[in-house]
Formats: C-alpha cells, structure tokens, sequence
C-alpha cells in the first residue's frame, strides 16, 4: 500500500526545552467525542470511529496493544507522551517529564478511523489546502496519515493526529496503516523532532524533520513486524528479495545518498522510475531492521545521541537566524554510538542482506518471483528487463515446483505476449496451490475475461477481492467480467467502489457505462456529469452525458451535450450519428442494450466452449 505523510509543525517554545514551567502541567481529560462518532480511551490516546461503538473498542485495542510495545521500545510512558509526568523526559539533558505541554503540545494523541474514504478525504484536502475539484479528483491520497498542527476547533495548541478509513478494508489492513503512522508518531516524540523549528512546514519541504531512513524506517519496522499478519510477512518478504536485487544491480542508494534523503516518497525524487519509491521504502526497513537486530542497545543510544544533539545545537541555539535541521549530525551521533560512520555500515549490511537472503533461496526458491517482479517494474533495461523477469519466474517455477508463485510467474509472462489460453493452465494451478494469496486469483480473473470466460472470471475476481479488497485494479477487472456477463448491478457496485479506493475519475465514466446499459439512465446522467466536471474537454464524457439525458427525455440538454462533444472532437464517427439521430428524434442504439441482464444460472444448461483470445482489457503496470 503506497503511503504519504504530512506533518505541519506549529510555532514552538524551544526555551522551555531546558526550563520547566512555574505552573504544574494541568492534567486534562480528551475533548468530547466528535459528533457521530463513538470514542474510547487507551494509554495516551483516545480513539474515535464513526462506525459503531464496538467496533470502536476493536480498534482502540489495537491502538493500545502497538502503545505497549513503543513505551517499552523507546523507554516512555503515557505520562511522559501526555506531557505531565513528574519523571524526566531526559535525565542526562534535564529535560523535564512536562516537555510536551511545554512545547505546545496538547495531551492526548487524536485517533480517527472513518468509516468511508469520503469523510478521511474531506479532512486531508482541508490540511493540504487542496480546493480545487480538479485537483481533487486527480490527486492521490494516503492510506492514512500522522500530522502535527494546532487545532482551532479545540484551542490553539499542537495536536499530534493519526486518520485513517475502514472503506472496504479488513481488520488486518486497517492495523497496518495505523501502526505505521504510530510509528512515525512514536519515533518523532521520543526525538522532539517536531520542535525543530516555528512555523508550519510539509516534511517533503526540506530537512528540518528526521532523516527518512529513520522516519520511515521504523514506522516501516512497526508495520511490517508487529502485525504479524500473513499479508505484513508477504510484504516484509517482497521486500527483502527486491533490495536484494537492487543491491546487486547497484540500484539502490549508496549510503552517503541514503542517509540524506528527505522524504522517501518524494515525488521529484521518483518522477522518472516509479520503482524508486519502492526501494526507498525496502532499503529504510532492511537498514533498521539490520541495526535493531545486530546490536539494538547501540542503535538506541544512537537515537539518544541525536535526540541529544538536536536539543543542544537546535533547541537551545540562541542564534535567531539559526535553521534548526537534523541531517548534519546524524553521522556523529552514529559514531558516537557504534565507533563507525553511517557510511561504513553499509557494506556490513550487504554482507549480512546477501548471506541471509542467499539463505532463504536454498530454502524458498519460490522468492525467485519477487525477483521477477523486480525485474517486470524495473523497466529500465527494455527487453532485457523482462527477459531476466521469465528467467527468475521460471527459476520458481522449476525448483519450487510444489508452490505456486512461480506458475503465477509465467502466467503472467504468457498474458504479456497476449496468450491468455496459455496463460490459464499456469494461473489455476497458482490459485490452487495459492488459494489465500489476492495475486493468483486476480491474474487467473485477468486471464479468464480474456478468454471468454467472463463468470468465472467474476468468481475469481472476487476471491481476489476477498483478500484484499481495496485492488483497484481486481475491483475494475470484476467490473468488466460482470459488464460482460450482463450482472450490471455488481458491475456498478465493482465501479463505484473502484473509484473509493483509487479516487480515479475515469472510474466515475465506467460506472456510467454500467449505469446506462442497466437502463439507470439518471444513475448514468449524474456519473457522466461528476466527470465532465473534472474533465470538461473529454468529448467521450460529453457524448455520453448527452446520451443519457437524451434516453431521459431531455432533448435540448442531450443536443447541446453531443454538439459540444463534436466541437472537441470533430472527425468522430460516433459523435457523428448520435447526432445524426438525435436530429431525426431517434436515438443511437447500442448492441448491449438489446440484451437482457443476466439471471441466476442454470447449471444443466451451461454449455462448455473453448477458451479463445478475446483481449477485452490490458494489464496496467505490467
């Protein structure tokens, strides 16, 4: 799951990082529960969802049972993280257990969970200013977040809040994302990393928030080890095979490039190689995972260090045109805690990624395919990418013969050279062998609509989507088969909730699609409208707003949508005898509309044909 983060910093007191206040801190209760949502309390936390009070509790203990873990991790507690423990935050600096009240921070990290994605939406659009429908409709959204900003609705001071959405997700994934963003939560408190400087500011902005390795590193090592899910233990596998072979290959970043990385998803940074990001992420979790594992003492005397030095040479600088940042001592405070240089490190941890994983291929050779897919996203090499990619699947194929990930593979390299029918045998045995893995099912799907065999391929994807169900790419792939199979209402919903999961405009056309061909005609009429308000210039979007409203009886509405179609797109055909018709008071009539929706099968009655090559739709990212 790509996840982004934004964290606004408010305008902070660094004096009182050396100076507690006269006044005891006040001990406070959380605010009221937010209207239509439901709240509960863990350590340091209060938890809100607006799905229902049980799920409510569900949540918060996952909340409470990931807080144990970070208090015992970094040696905090709640009082400490409330900002009103008689303890100190930092003995050896003096800094004292009120550090956070001190600093601006209101007591209490805020936790909401939506129930649907409009709602998380709404309140990520208002924190990145993001007004226009446009822009909206077009731009990409986290899967969750952690922010850091006053909150006017509350007072003046800084709140620390993590959001994120149920939609159509399962417990497992809503876990994950609420552990990452605990993660950076957790790892920047413990650092003071959010009283770096005044004003407000977005991490990808510049280098006054933690270096990404650590950042997101750790958030990444929460996610992907405290969960313990089967999907958490895929990811975590993928990963480690593909920074393997980004080793290898020199892909990845050399350390003295690592460390200095501000944001690892920063867009300009991965504009041009899509699969960058991937490495960012895969490189800062096998790095922490490395330095936790091979002395774990050390490295959070390294973390001490650093929190140290910021606190000396940032916090308590006196200079007011000093920049506070947090990238120039990282490699002292290193040092100073592993008696070498971030840098040196580097090829320790080759050593010990390539002993390990070279390991893990004698006893799982089935991993082969995440070298594969290395290789397929790569798309650096041409020809010769995706050539090492068959190779690699084959390798899984053949020495892991009783696992299915490398018959998945070569499925997937048959429906690449636009064999379906041979692609078929290689993914049923994948779904047969890997019955609980969202890929087999979802690539079989692919596979059977096209061939023809569009219920089945509704059936498959499905299975995928019982996995995972915020694919929105199994969600388009059972939009299709059941618009070919003439289950329009399952279409519709596979499109709408496409388009929840993705925030793709073109989903909002596709629905229409389906709308108009269930004869919804004003169901369709509102959905092509949602997307000519995006893409005002599509004249695909005008015809069939035009269409629609024609079937609704709306004559001149319907002539002025198809002309305006026209004038964007003057030589085409179709545009052309929708017209046509329209002038005669007719309507253009399409094949599907001639046809009755689908009714529950009769299974004596099925007849058995020959799958053939019928390419309906393409792979996105293959």
């Amino acid at each position: 799951m790509n996840r982004c983060r934004v964290l606004l910093i408010i305008c902070l007191l660094a004096t009182a990082t050396h100076t507690a206040l006269a006044a005891a801190p006040k001990i406070e209760p959380p605010p009221k529960v937010a209207p239509g949502f439901s709240q509960e309390l863990t350590h340091a936390c209060y938890v809100e969802t607006n799905v229902s009070p049980a799920y409510t509790k569900k949540v918060a203990t996952m909340v409470k049972n990931a807080e144990e873990r970070f208090y015992k991790l970094f040696k905090l507690t709640p009082d400490l993280m409330q900002g009103w423990s008689k303890e100190k935050f930092d003995m050896k600096n003096n800094i004292p257990g009120t550090i956070m009240q001190d600093i601006g921070i209101r007591p209490w990290i805020d936790i909401r969970v939506f129930k649907d994605q409009e709602g998380f939406a709404d309140e990520w659009f208002t924190l990145t200013h993001v007004t226009d429908p446009l822009q909206k409709a077009t731009t990409g959204m986290p899967g969750a977040y952690f922010s850091l900003g006053p909150d006017t609705e509350y007072d003046k001071r800084a709140v620390r809040k993590i959001r994120s959405f149920v939609a159509n997700r399962d417990d497992e994934e809503l876990e994950r994302t609420l552990l990452h963003e605990m993660g950076h939560c957790f790892v920047e408190s413990y650092m003071l990393a959010f009283a770096s400087a005044g004003g407000s500011k977005r991490a990808s902005d510049d280098k006054k928030d933690l270096p990404a390795w650590l950042n997101e590193g750790i958030a990444q090592l929460f996610e992907l080890i405290f969960t313990n899910t089967p999907s958490s233990k895929k990811a975590r596998l993928k990963q480690q095979a593909m920074i393997y072979e980004a080793v290898n290959i020199k892909d990845s970043y050399p350390f003295k490039e690592f460390v200095n990385v501000a944001n690892a998803h920063n867009l300009a940074a991965v504009a041009n190689d899509p699969l960058k990001a991937t490495i960012n992420y895969a490189q800062s979790a096998s790095v922490m995972d490395y330095m936790v594992n091979v002395d774990g003492a050390r490295f959070f005397n390294f973390l001490s260090n650093m929190r140290e030095y910021h606190i000396k040479r940032n916090l308590h600088n006196s200079d007011k045109n000093h920049v506070s940042e947090l990238f120039s001592f990282q490699d002292e405070a290193f040092k100073n805690a592993f008696s070498v240089s971030i840098p040196e490190v580097e090829q320790y941890w080759v050593k010990d990624l390539k002993k390990k994983m070279e390991a893990t291929f004698k006893t799982q050779p089935e991993i082969h395919y995440w070298i594969g897919e290395y290789y397929l996203r790569r798309k650096k090499g041409g020809e010769a990418d995706i050539k090492r990619a068959e190779e690699e699947f084959n390798i899984a194929m053949k020495e892991a013969p009783t696992k299915g990930e490398g018959y998945l593979g070569m499925g997937r390299m048959a429906m690449r050279k636009g064999d379906y029918v041979a692609a078929l045998p290689m993914l049923e045995k994948a779904a047969k062998m890997m019955p609980k893995d969202e890929d087999s099912w979802f690539y079989l799907g692919f596979a059977q609509l096209n061939t023809g065999q569009h219920k089945e391929a509704v059936e498959s994807f499905t299975n995928s989507l019982k996995i995972y169900p915020r694919n929105s790419n199994a969600l388009s792939g059972l939009a299709t088969a059941a618009l070919e199979s003439k289950q329009y209402d399952k279409a519709i919903k596979a499109y709408d909730d496409a388009y929840i999961s993705s925030r793709s405009p073109r989903f909002l056309f596709q629905r229409g699609e389906a709308q108009f061909f269930a004869k919804k005609y004003e169901l369709a009429q509102a959905s092509f409208a949602a997307y000519v308000a995006v893409f005002k210039n599509d004249p695909q979007g005008q015809l069939w707003y035009g269409l629609s409203a024609q079937r609704l009886g709306n004559k001149e509405f319907a002539m002025k949508k198809l002309q305006e179609a026209l004038a964007l797109q003057p030589n085409n055909g179709m545009i052309k005898q929708a017209i046509a018709f329209a002038e005669k008071g007719e309507m253009m009539k399409f094949v599907r509309e001639s046809e009755e929706p689908a009714v529950a099968d009769n299974k004596d009655s099925k007849k058995v044909e020959k799958p053939t090559n019928k390419e309906i739709m393409k792979l996105e990212d293959e």
